[in-house]
C-alpha cells in the first residue's frame, strides 16, 4: 500500500498473512528495520523514494478471517456478526450494513448465507476471490 501523503511525504503499509497476533497484546510500535524494509520494497515500484527516510509509524492489525472472506451472521440468538472485511469494510459498509439491518429484521439476502460464521465449524471455507490472491469477490 503506498499513497501520497502531502506534497513530499508517503504512507506505506503491507501486511503478514500468516502471522496471528492477541489483538490485546499487539505491539503498535513500527521497528526501524521494518519502517527500512517497507520503504525498500516500495522504492523497487517507486523509484523517486530511493533516497527516501523513514519518518516513524505504527503498526496496525488487518481484519480477516480464516478464508479471508467476510463473517456476516447470526452466531448466537439475537446477536449478529459483520467482520473480517480487511481493507474492503471502508468501502463495502453502507452496502453490508444495509443487508445486515435487513438480516435483523428477518429478511435476509440469500447471497449473505455463504458468509455465514458457521462455516469454520463445518470446514465449508470459502474459497478466494480472485485467483489465490484471497480477497474479497
Amino acid at each position: 500500500y503506498c499513497r501520497p501523503e502531502g506534497s513530499n511525504h508517503y504512507l506505506l503499509g503491507w501486511t503478514h498473512a500468516a502471522e496471528q497476533v492477541d489483538p490485546d497484546r499487539y505491539d503498535t510500535t513500527l521497528r526501524r528495520d521494518e519502517g527500512v524494509a517497507l520503504l525498500e520494497a516500495a522504492a523497487r515500484s517507486l523509484p523517486a523514494l530511493d533516497d527516501a527516510q523513514p519518518r516513524g509509524g505504527w503498526a496496525s492489525l488487518y481484519d480477516v478471517s480464516p478464508d479471508w472472506q467476510p463473517v456476516i451472521g447470526e452466531i448466537a440468538d439475537g446477536v449478529f456478526v459483520d467482520a473480517g472485511t480487511s481493507g474492503h469494510g471502508f468501502k463495502l459498509g453502507p452496502a453490508l450494513g444495509k443487508k445486515v439491518a435487513e438480516l435483523i429484521l428477518g429478511h435476509p439476502d440469500r447471497r449473505l448465507a455463504q458468509f455465514h460464521p458457521d462455516r469454520f465449524a463445518t470446514g465449508e471455507l470459502l474459497p478466494a476471490g480472485y485467483r489465490d490472491a484471497r480477497i474479497l469477490g
